[in-house]
């Protein structure tokens, strides 16, 4: 397909793939993003070359990552464990300009939005909580009474069924609550 169109390719490590794009000014970056999960190279490259279309795979079953990808210019994203057919899609996509998203990437996005029928106040609650926070400090946060903040994880626990914290925080990092790049968010 990419003969075709007698386009060229390049390789370039993560760390030249801005420097790159500004020296030969492609079209199509395509980033694998299954090892290192930097999309600020999506972002610099973009910056480097407007018109330029990015196209990622993904390791990792992520919706965090795939917002941000999305958020830095990403246009189509697979998984690496997608089927064959829908990469050819994603690369088709890609190299006409156009928009996708695999099935494996759109279940997660979805998954993530449902969080088992939690309130919103219950997903913030949960997302402090994957974060490592007491309930003392989460309570702080949310400018809400501790006994509150209890009463949400009960009610968390019981939705999600889940037995304790463990499950709680294993909960909010595969739903993408928590950014497993920064575990340590700054307050």
């Amino acid at each position: 397909m990419i003969r075709e169109r007698g386009w060229r390719t390049e390789l370039a490590a993560m760390e030249d793939a801005a420097a790159a794009c500004r020296k030969s000014g492609p079209e199509l970056l395509v980033l694998d993003l299954s090892l290192i999960q930097d999309v600020a190279v999506a972002a610099a490259a973009r910056r480097a070359v407007r018109k330029l279309r990015v196209m990622a795979t993904v390791g990792e079953r992520n919706p965090h990552l795939i917002r941000e990808l999305q958020a830095a210019g990403a246009t189509v994203i697979a998984h690496r464990g997608t089927t064959m057919s829908e990469l050819e899609k994603a690369l088709c996509a890609a190299l006409t300009a156009g928009a996708f998203l695999c099935s494996m990437c759109q279940e997660d996005l979805a998954a993530a939005g449902k969080r088992r029928g939690l309130s919103p106040r219950e997903t913030e609650v949960l997302r402090l909580l994957g974060y490592g926070d007491t309930n003392r400090v989460v309570a702080e946060q949310l400018k809400i009474s501790e006994k509150t903040v209890e009463a949400h994880r009960a009610n968390i626990k019981r939705k999600l069924g889940a037995r304790g914290l463990s499950d709680l925080v294993r909960y909010a990092i595969s739903t993408g609550l928590v950014d497993t790049k920064d575990p340590i968010r700054a307050r």
